[in-house]
């Protein structure tokens, strides 16, 4: 949308129909000085399809074909130049639900299998400067390649176990300026420091932290 709210473009996909689904997810990829050089990736959940697109609205690459979701962005894999982008498949079977990883051009990387993979966030665990992929319905902390860096022990203060619609988010959560993980269920919060990370400018508190 232009400043006053009317249309600027519309993305037109080569490979779906975006009228089966919708969008589901859209992050930047790359920041530009003009809109041609934006580069702005997304979802079509409905539709099957991932895209990333520049800022004008024409294709840059696409993948179609699965029921792509959730979208995470940054430095993943140390060896793979630029941004990458982790996104998670949902409708396939519980247990069998995959994060596939791309770098900027549009090159699978990598692929990893989980219980399920809808709800992700990045976060840099170790303090390398390498982001890891933590996913809330695994409880787990991974790396780009799909190796198990952490486990997120969920229990109520009586010791049950409390595994049941996780979520998560990134924050800096202590005050010390690094980055953390919240995770949440229906019955509780849980708080965990990361053992690593840089620490943030984001002053404690506001919006900016999540």
């Amino acid at each position: 949308l232009n400043p006053d709210g009317s249309v600027r473009w519309t993305y037109r996909s080569r490979a779906v129909d975006p009228a089966r689904g919708h969008l589901d997810t859209v992050r930047v990829l790359h920041a530009g000085t003009r809109p041609a050089e934006w580069r702005l990736a997304l979802t079509l959940c409905g539709a099957g399809n991932l895209a990333v697109i520049d800022g004008e609205g024409e294709i840059v690459w696409e993948v179609p074909g699965h029921h792509f979701e959730s979208l995470s962005i940054g430095r993943l894999c140390p060896a793979i130049p630029g941004p990458q982008i982790a996104v998670g498949i949902d409708h396939v079977p519980w247990g069998q639900s995959p994060v596939w990883v791309f770098d900027a051009d549009g090159n699978q990387i990598s692929t990893m299998t989980t219980v399920y993979s809808r709800c992700h966030h990045l976060i840099d665990w170790g303090g390398s400067g390498v982001l890891a992929l933590a996913i809330a319905q695994p409880r787990g902390v991974f790396t780009c390649r799909g190796e198990r860096l952490a486990t997120l022990d969920l229990r109520l203060p009586d010791g049950e176990p409390d595994t049941d619609d996780v979520k998560l988010a990134v924050g800096n959560l202590t005050g010390n300026g690094v980055p953390d993980l919240l995770v949440t269920t229906p019955r509780a919060a849980y708080v965990f420091p990361s053992p690593g990370g840089a620490p943030s400018d984001l002053p404690l508190g506001t919006g900016p932290n999540f």
